[in-house]
């Protein structure tokens, strides 16, 4: 029984670190590094995704993914650490939301790497299904009178305070309040159709067929 415990583990091993596939595949002479991974998934994944969600990615990545996991072996980066990791970033001022996004973000990377073969399919090659992150957001509104709300506004230029107006009526996304044209407006009918977006200089599509359903516009905001 124990000879075959042996085995069974020696087998649990050969799958973690994907001997097999590498064993048919001479090229590869050592288990992928992360960097290896990300790569492949930003080639392959991040063109798919909408354009904010691009830069986002992409971001994400090349700023805190690779420089941290990048030269690792991806199957040997250990649950435990990811997790050690994501709370001293919360402890350096990084919200949970965002460490949950990098969370999210690194999940994905394995999952593609795991659809495409590079590691093994079973859950020991993905540390990424056991690290717990928090999305919970510590952010508070702060509430603000009528008078103080019409004094901020009153400090803003023109343009930037008819935009503060446009999001606060509308509950428009600023890439959506920047992207109408006055052939959005409709003011017999009174409401704004969202046709695009503008982000970073890029015209770009509503994020969802929702986004695109007409805002009604109060005769006041009209004016």
């Amino acid at each position: 029984s124990r000879i075959g415990k042996s085995k069974g583990a020696a087998w649990k091993e050969v799958d973690r670190l994907p001997l097999q596939q590498l064993a048919n595949e001479p090229e590869h002479i050592t288990a992928p590094t992360f960097l290896e991974l990300a790569a492949s998934y930003m080639a392959r994944e991040v063109p798919r995704l909408a354009y904010t969600t691009q830069y986002l990615s992409r971001h994400n990545l090349d700023d805190y993914l690779i420089p941290q996991w990048g030269k690792r072996v991806a199957v040997d980066i250990a649950p435990l650490e990811v997790e050690s990791w994501l709370k001293g970033l919360n402890h350096n001022g990084l919200a949970n939301p965002t460490t949950a996004k990098l969370r999210g973000i690194m999940l994905q990377v394995y999952k593609h790497a795991q659809r495409l073969g590079l590691i093994s399919r079973g859950d020991e090659a993905n540390p990424l299904k056991f690290v717990r992150a928090s999305a919970k957001s510590s952010y508070r509104a702060i509430l603000i009178t009528p008078t103080q709300a019409f004094a901020i506004l009153e400090l803003l230029p023109e343009m930037e305070r008819t935009l503060a107006l446009l999001s606060a009526a509308t509950g428009l996304r600023i890439s959506e309040s920047l992207g109408l044209q006055w052939s959005d407006v409709d003011f017999v009918n009174q409401k704004i159709t969202v046709r695009r977006t503008w982000l970073q200089g890029r015209i770009g599509e509503p994020k969802t067929e929702a986004s695109a359903a007409p805002v009604p516009m109060h005769p006041i905001l009209g004016e």
